[in-house]
């Protein structure tokens, strides 16, 4: 055989043992591709002091006292309720802390203060957030919370001027002379005034009883009685003439009227 178809055939018959010990991998047997690695993801717990949604505080006008009440607080977190002084228009120095409170809303949270309020002064409540520990430890720990364009949640409020109590309307009072007048029966008595004359012309009264003279008229009079201080004009058909002697005597009664006390229109009248 020639030598170049004998090489031709061991090579062939080379080959085709070769591909037949070529073993598939089995069925479940891993390829050699590498799988991608993966990583659990993990949350991070935000610092103290870092902005949580929903927390508001509000506080409302009030007398003063050596506690303060906020009205109305939501927290995100828990945390405390912080009053502080004013100082030059902002938050100062810390007035007093409420216990600790759980996140949610709450509402009248009293807070003890460090001194008194004062009338006219502003006070701010302030939210700080707990560090975990349940105790308010500002300023190394428990920093104020903060909304999320980074400004701290507070509000203000103003100590009210103290408003006195309504006084009682005092009730008139009277001179022990008023009162005794006032226990004393008025004497009423029927005159009559006419052309230059009084009916009777004589009357008989008591000291610090009061008089009233019902007096018919006729015409245009006055019954006047200089020391007792009487000077009461007498118009139309009917008047009423009523004063108090105040002291004991003789004296005269008459009309003022330009001539008629000359006409005799006058009388006596006697106080015992």
């Amino acid at each position: 055989m020639h030598p170049l178809k004998l090489a031709a055939i061991v090579s062939g018959a080379l080959l085709f043992a070769g591909a037949g010990c070529i073993t598939p991998p089995r069925a479940g047997q891993p390829t050699s591709t590498p799988e991608a690695a993966t990583t659990a993801p993990g949350e991070e717990t935000p610092p103290v002091g870092t902005p949580t949604r929903n927390n508001l505080v509000e506080g409302t006008n009030q007398p003063s006292g050596m506690s303060a009440n906020v009205a109305h607080v939501a927290l995100g977190t828990s945390g405390y309720v912080v009053i502080h002084e004013n100082a030059n228009g902002g938050p100062g120095a810390v007035l007093g802390a409420s216990a600790l409170l759980s996140a949610g809303v709450h509402n009248n949270v009293s807070v003890t203060l460090k001194r008194e309020s004062k009338a006219g002064e502003t006070l701010y409540a302030m939210l700080h957030e707990d560090d975990g520990d349940g105790v308010y430890a500002f300023p190394d720990e428990d920093m104020p919370i903060k909304d999320a364009n980074g400004k701290v949640v507070l509000g203000s409020f103003v100590i009210l001027e103290e408003t006195p109590a309504a006084e009682p309307p005092e009730e008139p009072t009277s001179t022990p002379e008023e009162e005794e007048q006032a226990a004393v029966e008025t004497r009423v008595m029927n005159m009559q005034a006419g052309n230059f004359f009084f009916s009777p012309d004589s009357l008989r009264l008591t000291k610090g009883q009061p008089v009233k003279i019902e007096v018919s008229n006729g015409g245009f009079h006055s019954f006047t009685v200089d020391e007792l201080g009487v000077d009461a004009p007498i118009r139309g058909s009917s008047s009423i003439v009523e004063f108090t002697p105040t002291k004991t005597g003789t004296f005269t009664y008459y009309c003022n009227v330009p001539g008629h006390r000359e006409a005799g229109m006058m009388g006596t009248v006697v106080v015992e």
